[in-house]
Order: C-alpha cells, then structure tokens, then sequence
C-alpha cells in the first residue's frame, strides 16, 4: 500500500512516497521558492500521479505567475513525483486553496477562499 505524505519544511513543502508495506521511501521531491508554501491537499489522479493543491507567496525557484500576496498554487505530478505543470491562481490579495478533486472528465475543481476582488 503507498501512502502520500507531505511536511512543510522552511518555505518549500516535501512531497514523498511511501511503500507502507516494507516501510521505504518511493521518492521525494521539495517543491517551492524562496518564500512561504503549503500544502493543502494531496490526491492521486487517474493517470497514477498526484495533484498537488497549495498555497504559495513566492514568485520564483518552482512557482511561476504568482498575482498577488498569497497565491493558490497547483502542481500536477506524475507517478513519479516529477512536475508535469503547475499553475497559480488569484487576485491581489490573498487567496487560499482548501481542497481539490479529479472530475469524470479528468479535469479538476477545487475550492478556497479568498479577500480578492480581482
């Protein structure tokens, strides 16, 4: 059985793997800028990877397009933990990623807050 975890660490957030059945580490990969990350919510898609929904104040190192003071940021990885693409989201002010999940249609929705009016 594979569990995915996540810890904050600094201003990046670890990702990893875990084979829960013979207690090993799969992968791992640290995700962020220089800045403040945080993960949110974590699933596996349907191709076998994992979307990763965040929440982000960098606008460098693995973060692009950051509007504003605080950012949703989602990062789809494939199955082996490297990005795929990532994508920020908001206004102005701060925005905030509460949850994510798949759609039939292989798309995504997710959910937050957010003091934007942008």
């Amino acid at each position: 059985m594979n569990i995915m975890r996540s810890a904050i660490i600094s201003t990046v957030f670890f990702i990893f793997l875990l084979n829960e059945c013979i207690a090993q580490i799969e992968w791992s990969r640290c995700l962020g800028g220089t800045q403040d990350e945080s993960t949110r919510c974590i699933i596996q898609t349907s191709d076998g990877g994992f979307m990763c929904a965040a929440n982000t104040t960098s606008a460098d190192g693995d973060v692009t397009g950051l509007h504003g003071n605080n950012d949703i940021w989602l990062i789809k990885l494939d199955d082996s933990g490297n990005t795929e693409w990532s994508k920020c989201f908001g206004g102005s002010n701060w925005d905030y990623c509460e949850s994510i999940v798949q759609t039939k249609d292989d798309g995504y929705i997710f959910c937050g807050q957010t003091a934007s009016t942008n």
